[in-house]
């Protein structure tokens, strides 16, 4: 016995509705990403609690927001990465970067913090917050660095990560010896130095830099502007003693033809007359 057409209908209607709710639903239309991975980095001495704080309940959601486009990797790859240690950026000190400064603490301690980015064991990159205006700390940079973020996971607690900011580069002190970490610091320093010697040529770079930057023997970049006064003025005053010198030679001139005696003038000729 065949069933009537209606009910026929209603059931294959019902099913269609079902279907769709299935499809149209949240969990299938897509996967969800992977959350970001609880973070408790490792804190070298002296380190603020807030900074430790911040890399514990933050770094994590900085690194699953930005790093696909900043670190070029997955989500589940984001998700599975760790922090290493958060320790204190340094950098020269003013006295050790300026010509007739006091070298020492050839090291001075800045607001910013970096923490290595490790993927299964490799260097992926690092992190570095800073404070802002109000004093409250922030994601500085996610820096896709592989080399900085190796060499930052070997270094020792106790060593120190200096950022030298004309080279943009990174390096660290290690029984009076300046050692390069990062790439851009291999490429200016190839092996061990000591601290003395490598001081002229960290106090050339500074003072070739940005003017504004500390420790740079430039001065700042409106320090020339009397120069380019005094040079203006000077132009004006040549120009001005042309001028003047042009028209003294003018009304010179203009007397001249003014004294000058006037130049007899001929009388005609006289034709013979005729005979």
């Amino acid at each position: 016995m065949s069933l009537p057409r209606r009910t026929v209908r209603g059931a294959l209607t019902a099913l269609l509705v079902v279907l769709l709710a299935v499809v149209l639903s949240p969990g299938a239309a897509a996967t969800p990403e992977p959350g970001p991975a609880a973070q408790t980095p490792p804190v070298a001495e002296g380190v603020p609690d807030q900074v430790a704080q911040w890399f514990r309940s933050k770094a994590g959601d900085v690194i699953a927001t930005q790093g696909g486009a900043e670190l070029d990797l997955g989500a589940e790859q984001r998700a599975a990465v760790q922090l290493g240690l958060v320790r204190t950026v340094t950098t020269w000190s003013a006295g050790f970067r300026s010509p007739g400064g006091d070298p020492q603490p050839p090291l001075e301690t800045t607001s910013r913090w970096v923490s290595p980015i490790d993927l299964d064991g490799q260097g992926v990159g690092v992190l570095v917050a800073g404070l802002d205006g109000t004093g409250t700390v922030v994601a500085e940079q996610l820096r896709h660095s592989p080399d900085l973020a190796d060499a930052l996971l070997e270094l020792a607690p106790e060593r120190p990560a200096i950022h030298d900011v004309p080279l943009d580069a990174w390096f660290t002190v290690a029984d009076g010896d300046v050692l390069p970490l990062d790439d851009a610091a291999h490429a200016a320093l190839a092996g061990a130095v000591p601290l003395e010697v490598y001081r002229s040529f960290v106090q050339e770079r500074y003072a070739v830099s940005n003017p504004n930057q500390p420790g740079s023997a430039v001065p700042d970049e409106h320090s020339w502007a009397p120069a380019v006064w005094v040079a203006a003025a000077l132009l004006l005053l040549l120009g001005w003693a042309g001028v003047v010198v042009w028209l003294r030679r003018e009304n010179e001139a203009a007397d001249v033809r003014e004294h000058r005696p006037p130049r007899p003038r001929s009388l005609p000729r006289s034709r013979p007359g005729r005979r």
